[in-house]
């Protein structure tokens, strides 16, 4: 199972739908999440609405939390497969009562791009 920001942030921040997620999370049996994930859910719990503290207080938590549940930091496959995955879940999960969003994803929204220097990762 693949932990996004916003269900991190759920858990940390116990918002409403933490119980669901912490739910989900402890079913799987093999979590993981990815660095961009851990940078979001950094900068959303450093938030005022949330723990109202520095990206520097905050960014130990996120890490810490991770380890203590298991959930492991993987690079994302290749850029082609990573898509094909992600479509399939929005196929999967886009029934839902309210659809599948990307009001979550500030970066998209910005047309932020997250470039990594390492040439092994296509910087």
């Amino acid at each position: 199972m693949f932990g996004d920001a916003s269900a991190i942030v759920a858990l940390l921040a116990d918002e409403p739908e933490a119980g669901r997620v912490s739910a989900a999370l402890t079913g799987a049996s093999d979590c993981m999440t990815s660095p961009v994930v851990v940078l979001e859910a950094i900068l959303a719990l450093a938030r005022p609405d949330k723990f109202n503290l520095t990206v520097e207080a905050v960014q130990p938590i996120v890490p810490e939390f991770l380890e203590a549940r298991r959930i492991a930091i993987r690079d994302l496959p290749p850029a082609g497969e990573t898509t094909a995955l992600t479509l399939s879940a929005a196929h999967r999960f886009r029934a839902g009562r309210h659809g599948l969003t990307l009001r979550r994803l500030p970066a998209l929204r910005r047309r932020t791009v997250f470039r990594c220097p390492d040439p092994r990762h296509g910087g």
